[in-house]
């Protein structure tokens, strides 16, 4: 190759835009035309550019791989590649290495190479033959780039991963498992080595192994970080043949592999286990409700009957107090069939089907006040409700929530000259990403040293001759809360007034 040549290939070469991935392939081919020199592009590159004889001896070393090793050129001049830059391979060692390179023409691996300070670095090495215009062997150029934050930060994954408390399983695009943590393997009994490179179908019951590998598919075309299966109950498969329940956290993992699926699988036997047992003990409970209502109600009645005859037929035969004892008497049966049917209520909210739908739930709490306001036009009392307040919500089981925490606002402000009741969504309050809704009063409040007590069945504050009540309204409260899937908690002061904000959970709530 003549001179003229030689600069035309060079100015060709340096006017290439590479990109880092395409580094080698294109250096390999300037290589091929003779490109023994170090020219602007070559001195500039973001990677280790070494080009040796083949003995190894160093011919060219650019600027990146002064930097990378800490040996300048002038000190490397001459000496072996092998003596400069001590490697360490992953696999085989610099002769197997050698060989391949001439029997392929290129060879990559990464490798732990040592600076001169004797420090260790992780490099990506691409080494490819050099040829003269006779295709006669004459050299090797190396492309190294330093991996070492990204060895660090695959390290750091991979203890995150490793210590995680539930089951971590990485697959790629064909399904095939590339990793795992030991948690998996205690889950599913498989040593990891069995697991790795085989389907992650081996995973899945029978059942569902169409489904899944649909799904997988779906997901893949649209990767985005999701629960598995939502509203359906998932199953996993061991290697002995059982069957346990799970839920299936997913997430994409892009990497220059392509899309990988990162899934955390968590055990849920023990919860499964312990919602069985509360679903039986339910079951006891609304049994025993019902057969106590059913045993009260009839004597109640009796009771009630007979007060109602005495009333109306001996009434003028008995004295003031007589009257006042009798009146006393049926005060206290309607207020047992009340409580009779307040346990009813909460024992029906343990069974009841939540039925989510969007629902407008100022409309419900305008409702509720305007038919307490209709009841008692005298009271001197200011409503404020916040348009528009909605929510995925059981519309049925709300109203009965509100009419429970509005009826208690408007109880508690009955002494107020002014009472005000207030219903909106608490901006300022953050729970879980879930939104807060609110009822507040300016009534009597309490102390919370007591606000334990407050949503425990029969569980009261203030006296029946205060304030009338069952005690089961704010249980109920808590049930219906606790069945959407949400919190309820209190703040107030004694005379200062009291909130309630609670979260519907489960849904965005607008």
């Amino acid at each position: 190759m003549n001179s003229t040549q030689q600069e035309d290939n060079e100015k060709s070469f340096q006017k290439r835009t590479i990109s880092n991935g395409e580094t080698s392939a294109r250096v390999q081919t300037a290589s091929q035309h003779g490109l023994f020199y170090l020219g602007d592009f070559i001195e500039n590159l973001s990677d280790a550019f070494i080009a040796t004889d083949m003995q190894f001896k160093i011919t060219q070393w650019n600027k990146t791989a002064e930097v990378l090793y800490g040996w300048a050129v002038d000190e490397v001049k001459d000496l072996s590649l092998i003596d400069v830059v001590k490697t360490e391979y992953l696999e085989g060692d610099h002769t197997s290495a050698f060989q391949k390179i001439i029997a392929e023409g290129v060879w990559s691996s990464k490798v732990i190479q040592r600076r001169k300070n004797g420090t260790r670095i992780s490099v990506f090495s691409t080494v490819s033959v050099v040829k003269n215009e006779a295709d006669e062997l004459i050299g090797l150029v190396a492309i190294n780039r330093n991996i070492t934050e990204q060895k660090l930060a695959e390290e750091r994954f991979r203890l995150a991963v490793e210590s995680a408390p539930n089951a971590i399983i990485m697959v790629n695009q064909s399904g095939k498992i590339v990793l795992l943590n030991s948690q998996t393997e205690k889950y599913f009994g498989y040593q990891r080595h069995e697991l790795i490179g085989e389907s992650v179908d081996r995973l899945v019951p029978s059942q569902y192994a169409d489904i899944h590998h649909e799904h997988r598919a779906e997901f893949l075309s649209s990767p985005q970080m999701r629960n598995m299966g939502v509203g359906r109950d998932l199953y996993a498969l061991r290697k002995d043949g059982s069957e346990f329940p799970v839920e299936i956290g997913l997430a994409p993992i892009e990497t220059h592999e392509g899309t990988f699926v990162l899934a955390t699988v968590v055990d849920i036997t023990g919860r499964k286990q312990a919602e069985e047992e509360m679903e039986r003990l339910n079951k006891e409970l609304e049994a025993f409700a019902y057969s106590v209502s059913h045993d009260l109600r009839a004597p109640l009645r009796s009771i009630d009957g007979f007060s109602r005859v005495l009333t109306q037929k001996y009434s003028d035969r008995l004295d003031e107090q007589g009257l006042h004892y009798l009146t006393r008497i049926q005060a206290n049966v309607q207020r047992m069939g009340q409580m009779i049917e307040d346990l009813l209520l909460l024992a029906k909210m343990t069974r009841h089907e939540v039925r989510r739908e969007s629902v407008n739930i100022s409309v419900i709490a305008r409702d509720i006040l305007d038919e307490l306001k209709s009841q008692e036009p005298e009271r001197m009392i200011q409503l404020k409700i916040e348009e528009q307040v909605e929510g995925q919500c059981d519309a049925g089981l709300v109203r009965i929530m509100l009419q429970n925490l509005l009826g208690n606002a408007w109880k508690f402000t009955s002494k107020r000259n002014e009472g005000l009741i207030q219903f909106g969504r608490a901006f300022q309050q953050v729970r879980s990403g879930k939104m807060v809704y609110f009822v507040r009063d300016n009534g009597v409040g309490f102390d919370m040293t007591y606000a334990g007590k407050l949503f425990g069945a029969f569980q009261r504050l203030h006296t029946v001759n205060e304030f009338p009540g069952t005690g089961i309204g704010l249980a109920t409260v808590q049930r219906i809360v606790h069945r959407h899937g949400g919190e309820i908690w209190a703040e107030a002061a004694l005379d200062q007034g009291a909130t309630f904000f609670f979260t519907l959970g489960g849904f965005h709530e607008q």
